[in-house]
């Protein structure tokens, strides 16, 4: 058997077919009535093969030899067709054992060569069939004689316009395969197909069991275009001749999908392996060798598109198939090994991923020997992690090695071993080779352009490497040009795949992609300002890239709304499964198990998948994901400026010396390893320059805002300490974190009345008015507007408009008890008037990491906000705006909710919020938030494997364990997405920690806010901190009476809240810490 390592045990079932296909003979007639003689039964079997129906075979041919011996002890032609027709079938569909096939071809053999006169073609077809098992059992040595044979026989007996001899031509390819060498096995099958084709014709079974052999040689050689072309071919002919659902057909499937995989297509790649695999579960069940080969190929390709669950789930499942079946000393246990070991490195467990490395080396050499070509990939792996953990002398021996052996087996020019020549280039890097590296890297650049072309992922990846030693070198131009050009081509891959994947993958997949823009970015102070402008559109276009393409199909899905049809309506009950069953795992009373959760969250990314497949985002909405600089520029308004942050690795050390007119050498980072750093662009419509500001080291950033985060959040609730020190530490916090991040950026600021910000990283977590200006003031003072954007192209997204809803949807004061809770609240609001009572807030004093069933307390102010704003509203609103709707009490449901909120203008929500999860923090009692949950009761079940949630507390929410379907009482950010709110202006998450969330580089915050974007809102105002009660009423009220009754933009209108809020608390002489007055802000349309 030939051991290509992504191909798997399907290569070998492959071959099997192959075989018997080749050598089936003409279909056989229709049997007559009446026992049958043994001379029909033989015309029986022939007709079976050639209508590839191998199950049958076997007792058929089992029956047919049984009959032969008792008509005759000594071997005829017809006992030698039968046996090597067994021995084929055994081997295809594994029904037997591999030794009773095997033993069944060992007599076939035997009898064929005692046969007088002598039958070649028999002969021939018994060697290969032998030899096919051999290879099956890993004994190249004892194939490649009997392959030999089989070819010089038909060559001399049979000549080229033979099946048989184009059986053998495919048997010895297959030799050659398993050594290493494609360009010989191509070579025998371009000799191969070329004398079927001529003989019978392009479309016959011949030339379809041919054309995918062919594919997969083409393939391992390195020519991705000849593999595509057959493997398109090979795949339709078996289509057309076999039918859509055989096995062959199956099988064709796998190996486009490894070629489309290959190319980049990794979407199309992953529709062909399940397909496959789909195939290959119905024909053989669930645990055939054949299934764990297109498993291993679907982990490989799922860890290539970042998704690292799914992976480890393919590639386990593959190895217990593979162990259960091979025993653990196998070669492809040993290929599953070595995927299990990248998926291990993928998530920084180096020590799991060596231990499985070696082992995979360790039974490649037990199997093949210290020389076999497979080897290069576990060594090559291992080099890798090797170097991850700093041992880079180590690591670059093994590459050396591996290197060798792929040379002497696939030529100095193959790409496989560029990519090693790459790695290389790495290595020395690392041990400060700097021009040894170079060399390196633009021999592997050059070879893999050769083979692949410029626009390939692989190609480009090379490209960014070296571009990363040209800035180490000083050539920073050069450095820049070749950044960007890979940059431009990983982004095109992104985009080609993403738009076919669910939301959960393409954020995946985003996280995978290559650090190319990390190297212009840390040499864009040494270019030119054109230079910069370039870098500046990467930056722009690179930004929530996953977003863009949900938002895209969204737009897709809804501008034919009426074809998505069943499609859309499946995914709509798909996500309510999910979503309620996410509200159980976070903490209901009666959790789903995990492997329930698993499955909804499967069927609807399914869902999404055959979606997305219909209506795909289109090349316009790539290039409008892509902004030029002049583009966005003319869109700022004058007196404005906008601040793109970035967080990048950078090579070299800060600051670099004599950059701001190109001169001047670049400092290597120690050891090779670069460190992530901060830095922001900014960009004015009245400067054509650009500057880019690297800002330090995102470590040292990261504590500053952590420090101040936790002040500004918390510390103003600090018990043990009083308000003066509490907001003093605050600003002392503030002020080092000021200096850091904003300081930098005042001189290039001049004149400037608005900015524009574009958070990165936990620099989302800032609410910049907050931080502090002169001895008691705070930024909110200084006149200046600062307005929060998620990515650079929402400008030009947020001006070309769109239809604008009608109306006010306020909900707030919901019974979170469900019927008979509006009395708490009007209770809880005569309390809060007494005298001395704690101020209410909304949130929840106890553990944050999940719900765990607990008590959503009455939050009284909630009441009386929506009512307030209701009522400026009205004052405000004209003739043609529809009147304000007020969801209180048990109406304030979720249900309620999603059933009006479409086709609004404003959306008002004042409840309870939460965000679930290792990264949360727990707010005082009553905040709204989770600190406005009460504690569970002991002894409640927690789903640990339940993912963070972010969360808005409606009506019924308290008796979520008992609710039925989706309408559970709590809205979380996976329904909120689903809604149609593509004519909202205004989204106000009243509440606490609306604003919160993961934090994924270059997408932003993962929790509410984006989920309200995604669903079409224009502007979200949220809050990034737990507000007390009171304080959030009056920063809302404070909110639209700016803007509806003195007509204030929305950036105005957060700036005249926060400015109010601050001013009264300093003329009651109260704290102005931050925490009262600045945890709102808001993102999108700054109009």
């Amino acid at each position: 058997m030939r051991i290509p390592p992504p191909d798997g045990r399907a290569a070998v079932l492959q071959g099997f077919v192959a075989a018997l296909l080749l050598a089936g003979g003409a279909v056989a007639a229709v049997s007559p009535p009446g026992p049958p003689t043994p001379a029909q039964r033989l015309e029986e079997l022939r007709g079976l093969a050639e209508r590839r129906q191998y199950e049958a075979v076997i007792p058929l041919a089992r029956g047919l030899l049984a009959q032969l011996a008792e008509a005759s002890g000594t071997p005829t032609p017809a006992v030698v067709e039968a046996r090597t027709a067994l021995a084929q079938a055994l081997h295809a569909t594994e029904l037997g054992s591999s030794s009773e096939a095997q033993a069944a071809a060992e007599q076939a053999v035997a009898d064929a060569r005692s046969l007088t006169p002598a039958e070649p073609a028999l002969l021939v077809r018994a060697l290969v069939v032998l030899a096919d098992g051999h290879l099956a059992l890993r004994n190249a040595a004892a194939a490649k004689p009997l392959v030999e044979e089989a070819v010089a026989l038909a060559e001399e007996q049979l000549g080229d316009d033979h099946p048989d001899t184009w059986n053998a031509l495919r048997a010895l390819s297959d030799v050659h395969l398993n050594a290493g060498r494609p360009r010989e096995a191509r070579a025998l099958l371009e000799r191969a197909l070329a004398a079927a084709t001529h003989r019978r014709g392009p479309d016959s079974p011949d030339c379809a069991v041919l054309l995918i052999s062919l594919a997969a040689a083409a393939r391992r050689g390195g020519d991705l275009t000849t593999a595509l072309d057959a493997a398109t071919r090979g795949l339709a002919a078996r289509a057309q001749v076999f039918g859509a659902e055989h096995v062959l057909t199956t099988l064709a499937h796998n190996v486009r999908g490894l070629v489309l995989r290959d190319t980049g297509d990794l979407a199309g790649a992953r529709a062909e392996l399940e397909r496959a695999l789909a195939g290959l579960e119905r024909a053989h069940g669930p645990d055939h060798l054949a299934v764990a080969g297109v498993l291993h190929n679907l982990g490989n390709l799922a860890r290539r598109l970042g998704d690292l669950d799914a992976a480890q789930r393919h590639l386990e499942r593959a190895l217990a198939i593979r162990e259960q079946r091979l025993g653990p000393a196998d070669v492809e246990v040993a290929h599953s090994l070595n995927s299990l070991a990248l998926v291990a490195r993928d998530r920084g467990e180096l020590a799991t991923a060596r231990g499985l490395l070696e082992r995979s080396l360790q039974v490649r050499e037990a199997q093949l020997g210290s020389e076999h070509p497979s080897l290069a990939v576990p060594l090559q792996n291992l080099a890798e992690v090797l170097a991850d953990l700093g041992q880079f002398d180590a690591a670059r021996a093994l590459d050396e090695r591996a290197l060798r052996l792929r040379e002497r087996a696939l030529g100095p020019d193959h790409p496989e071993v560029a990519l090693l020549v790459h790695n290389l280039a790495i290595l020395n890097a690392n041990l400060g080779r700097a021009a040894e590296a170079r060399g390196l890297a633009e021999r592997a650049y050059a070879s893999l352009r050769a083979s692949f072309g410029p626009d390939h992922p692989r190609t480009a990846v090379c490209r960014a490497t070296l571009a990363r030693l040209q800035a180490l070198g000083g050539d920073f131009d050069a450095a820049v040009e070749n950044a960007l050009a890979a940059e431009k081509v990983l982004w095109q891959q992104y985009w080609l795949t993403a738009r076919y994947l669910a939301e959960r993958e393409a954020l995946a997949f985003a996280r995978s992609r290559g650090e190319a823009l990390d190297v212009a970015l840390t040499v864009a102070r040494a270019v030119s300002p054109a230079q910069r402008r370039r870098v500046w559109e990467a930056v722009a276009g690179g930004r929530a890239q996953a977003f863009s393409v949900v938002a895209a199909r969204r737009r897709a899905v809804a501008s034919a709304r009426g074809e998505a049809g069943e499609a859309l309506a499946a995914l709509e009950r798909a996500r309510e499964t999910y979503a309620a069953l996410l509200v159980k795992a976070a903490g209901g009373e009666d959790p789903p198990a995990a492997a329930e959760l698993e499955r909804a969250r499967l069927a609807a990314e399914e869902a999404e998948r055959r979606l997305a497949e219909r209506f795909p985002a289109t090349a316009a909405e790539n290039g409008a994901a892509h902004p030029s600089a002049a583009a966005v520029a003319a869109l700022l308004p004058p007196g404005s400026a906008l601040v793109s942050f970035v967080r990048y690795r950078a090579d070299f050390a800060e600051p670099l010396p004599g950059l701001g007119d190109g001169s001047g050498l670049a400092v290597a980072v120690p050891a090779g390893r670069p460190m992530e750093r901060y830095g922001a662009l900014i960009l004015r419509p009245d400067d054509e320059r650009i500057p880019f500001l690297p800002l330090g080291a995102a470590e040292e950033i990261d504590a500053l805002v952590g420090r101040w985060a936790a002040e500004v959040g918390r510390g103003a609730l600090d018990a043990h300490r009083s308000p003066h020190r509490s907001e003093a530490a605050c600003r002392q916090a503030g002020e080092a974190l000021r200096r850091a991040v904003w300081d930098p950026l005042t001189a290039h600021l001049h004149g400037v009345r608005l900015v524009f910000v574009v958070p990165e990283g936990d620099l989302h977590m800032v609410s910049w008015y907050a931080l502090p200006r002169g001895r008691a003031g705070y930024l909110v003072e200084d006149g200046t507007l600062v307005h929060l954007l998620a990515a650079e192209h929402d400008l030009l997204e947020l001006a070309a408009g769109g239809a604008t809803g009608r109306g006010l949807l306020a909900v707030g004061g919901a019974s979170y008890d469900g019927a008979g809770e509006g009395e708490g609240v009007q209770g809880s609001l005569a309390d809060a008037a007494g005298q001395g009572a704690r101020p209410a807030l909304r949130g929840l004093g106890t553990d944050c990491r999940s719900l765990r069933g607990a008590r959503f307390e009455p939050i009284p102010g909630t009441m009386r906000e929506v009512a307030a704003v209701a009522d400026l509203w009205a004052r405000a609103a004209g003739s043609d705006e529809a009147q304000p709707l007020v969801l209180t009490g048990v109406a304030a449901s979720e249900a309620a909710v999603k059933a009006t909120a479409s086709g609004r203008r404003v959306l008002h929500l004042a409840t309870h919020g939460f965000f679930t999860g290792p990264g949360c923090s727990s707010a005082e009692g009553g905040v709204r938030g989770i600190g406005g949950l009460a504690p569970a009761p002991q002894g409640t079940r927690l789903a640990s494997f339940s993912p963070p949630l972010s969360g808005l507390a409606l009506a019924g929410a308290n008796a979520r364990g008992r609710a039925e379907g989706a309408n559970d009482g709590v809205l979380i950010a996976e329904e909120a997405a689903g809604l149609d709110l593509s004519g909202v202006e205004w989204a106000v998450l009243s509440a606490c920690d609306t604003g919160a969330g993961t934090i994924q580089a270059g997408e932003g915050v993962l929790g509410l806010q984006r989920a309200f974007r995604l669903a079409g809102v224009r502007t979200v105002i949220m809050s990034l901190w737990g507000v007390r009660d009171e304080e959030a009423r009056q920063w809302m009220v404070a909110l639209y009476r700016a803007r509806l009754l003195r007509g204030a933009s929305t950036a105005e209108a957060v700036r005249a809240a926060s400015c109010q809020l601050l001013e009264q608390q300093r003329l009651r002489g109260h704290s102005t810490h931050p925490f009262y007055w600045a945890a709102f802000v808001a993102l999108g349309d700054w109009h």
